[in-house]
């Protein structure tokens, strides 16, 4: 069976304007005037290995970033050192949204793999939005992506049952990783561990390896070392209740 990378390209592009990302069906077209804005705003370009910390919580926020190539996740760490993961990243996802009344990130992120991101200057993509109503009305689309997204994942956490829960996740992350290939095949290289599935759904290591496990058996789903099978994308949703309308195109800044 086919296997999709995990890596997209090595390096972006100089000019935003030649992104790859820019073309692909997930997002919506920029005009000129707003790529030209934003290849203004853009500082650098920032390389980390997987396990590195792209932002820390408590950190002084001084810029944005996207993420151009590579799988990262956030999450926040509770006074007694367990972990939550919100999210997880994906080529295009866009940092800096979320921070507290002093202006320092209320979370934290980090690569799952080799990452390459693209960092904005806080200060211009602020002025931007505040002076062109598309740039404020594409940040405002990227908030509603967001947020749907963790409603989702609320009621994973919430209501769903754990096998339910675990099938959303990762028919989820199937949908999200495939818009970045036209024809990925049943099976994508999937870089995370039982640990982070556990900790984005409220599960102990042990009932996620043991959820897997029933997912295995029913056959529709299997995901085992890093690698996710779901030959039957439609019979996997409607057997657990999966629906993608939430995930829709948003604009890549």
């Amino acid at each position: 069976m086919a296997r999709a990378t995990t890596r997209l390209a090595a390096l972006p592009p100089n000019r935003c304007r030649d992104c790859p990302l820019r073309v692909l069906p997930n997002f919506v077209d920029l005009a000129p005037e707003a790529v030209a804005g934003l290849q203004d705003a853009r500082v650098s370009v920032r390389h980390l290995g997987a396990g590195a910390t792209l932002y820390a919580e408590g950190d002084a926020s001084s810029e944005v970033s996207t993420l151009f190539d590579g799988w990262a996740f956030r999450y926040k760490t509770t006074e007694d050192g367990r972990r939550q993961i919100l999210d997880f990243a994906v080529p295009g996802s866009f940092f800096g949204l979320a921070e507290d009344a002093d202006g320092n990130w209320n979370h934290a992120v980090e690569a799952l793999t080799p990452v390459s991101m693209c960092i904005l200057s806080r200060e211009k993509v602020s002025l931007l939005i505040r002076t062109d109503p598309a740039i404020a009305g594409f940040m405002a689309g990227i908030g509603r992506s967001e947020q749907a997204i963790l409603y989702e994942h609320l009621c994973n956490i919430g209501q769903r049952s754990a096998v339910d829960a675990v099938a959303h996740l990762l028919l989820e992350l199937r949908f999200r990783w495939c818009a970045h290939r036209p024809d990925p095949g049943d099976t994508i290289h999937l870089p995370l561990g039982q640990a982070h599935i556990a900790d984005a759904l409220g599960l102990s290591h042990v009932h996620a390896n043991r959820v897997l496990m029933q997912l295995k058996r029913q056959g529709l789903i299997s995901f085992s070392h890093q690698r996710l099978s779901i030959p039957d994308i439609a019979a996997a949703s409607e057997r657990y209740g999966y629906g993608p309308q939430y995930i829709v195109p948003r604009p890549l800044l």
